[in-house]
């Protein structure tokens, strides 16, 4: 059992507490600044969320096995266009079959008796081949539509026209396990338009122009094995969102690569037109248009959501009944949720001018928290500066 003194104190706790009364008062209150300030300076990852705009975005889709039955877009449309993707000056083809009953085929303006004796058509796409399928007439039934997207699969230049509603990306699929699927499911007979005969390496056709014929089907898919480039004119009605909530991401950029008469190595620019992030609970980082934004890894993990803009006309009758709505069109909207130490955004890459850096303390104190232990550290030191002044 402990020694105990007169007081009833343990003598160890006693001995302590008169080392302690010995150490000066400015030494521990450096000591405490001391520590306060490694706190600070001690970078630490933060979670951070927030909503940007800009006019394209390019991404890799995240997630486990289950991600590979996650549809990425599911959309009614009045045509689709599906073609190859030259990647890194390379491209690649993919087949696609049609199954169903075709009439009226033909080849600038000559009858195409033999495509309408087959009951399928085995389609050999890219390498300048393109599919494409549409309403056979203004006014008819729309195309739905749904894309799924395994996980591993970019997904390069998203971009959208809301003069012609019109949405284009490219598909770049995972080296290996599941490929993306298109799935396709007419309402009535649609009009199709194969541009090459190199789309249809099994037949001989009279010339090298481009095909056209009705195909009546009820549904069909087309699994995307190479790059691919898909454009869609939209006719879902306005207010529907197209894309899935709380899509897991990773390798989000939001720039395009521009050529240069001066040098052979493209040019990344912004696409970003706007927007905020918040690093764990310091204050906003405002993003200005054409700024680029470095995210330290592991950086965006989730798009929360991702919008297309409003229809022309309601953007229109938006903008006539709200005088300072600014003319300038709407962009991509996403909702961006992450983790990162620290978050920069400027006009150049190298040399930001706006920064959210996390820290152990940062992540501790809101921002007038953080505000109220630096003023406190400061007239600690003041304090203390005064103090050994005086003894001097």
């Amino acid at each position: 059992m402990a020694a105990l003194n007169s007081a009833g104190i343990p003598a160890a706790v006693a001995a302590f507490a008169r080392r302690f009364r010995r150490i000066p008062l400015p030494a521990i209150g450096l000591a405490g600044i001391g520590t306060l300030v490694i706190l600070n300076l001690i970078p630490a990852s933060q979670p951070f969320e927030g909503v940007l705009e800009a006019t394209s975005l390019t991404f890799k889709t995240a997630g486990g096995s289950e991600a590979n039955d996650r549809s990425f877009l599911a959309t009614q449309v009045s045509t689709i266009s599906l073609g190859g993707l030259d990647v890194d000056g390379v491209g690649g083809a993919f087949p696609a079959q049609l199954g169903g009953e075709i009439r009226g085929a033909s080849q600038q303006g000559v009858a195409l008796p033999q495509l309408e004796a087959r009951p399928s058509l085995q389609l050999q796409l890219g390498d300048g081949a393109k599919l494409r399928l549409g309403a056979p007439a203004s006014g008819s039934a729309p195309i739905d539509l749904r894309l799924k997207l395994p996980a591993g699969t970019k997904v390069r230049d998203l971009t959208y026209d809301e003069n012609t509603s019109t949405l284009a990306f490219g598909i770049v699929p995972p080296s290996g396990g599941d490929k993306p699927t298109l799935q396709i499911t007419p309402r009535e007979a649609v009009q199709v338009k194969i541009s090459s005969d190199r789309a249809l390496p099994d037949i001989r056709l009279p010339s090298s122009g481009e095909v056209r014929f009705r195909l009546d089907t009820s549904e069909f898919s087309v699994p995307i094995t190479a790059p691919a480039r898909l454009t869609l004119k939209l006719a879902a009605p306005p207010g529907i969102d197209l894309f899935p909530q709380r899509l897991p991401v990773s390798e989000v950029r939001f720039d395009e690569e521009l050529r240069s008469s001066f040098d052979e190595v493209p040019i990344p620019r912004s696409t970003l037109r706007g927007g905020t992030l918040h690093l764990g609970l310091q204050e906003g980082l405002s993003l200005r248009p054409d700024q680029s934004l470095t995210i330290q890894p592991p950086g965006i993990e989730e798009f929360s959501f991702l919008r297309v803009p409003l229809p022309q006309k309601a953007a229109n009758s938006t903008a006539s009944a709200d005088p300072s709505s600014s003319e300038e069109p709407a962009r991509l909207t996403v909702g961006v949720v992450g983790t990162s130490r620290s978050i920069a955004a400027g006009l150049s890459q190298r040399h930001p001018t706006s920064f959210r850096r996390g820290s152990v303390l940062s992540g501790l104190l809101a921002p007038a928290q953080l505000a109220a232990v630096n003023g406190f550290l400061g007239g600690i030191a003041s304090a203390l500066v005064l103090s050994f002044f005086r003894k001097s």
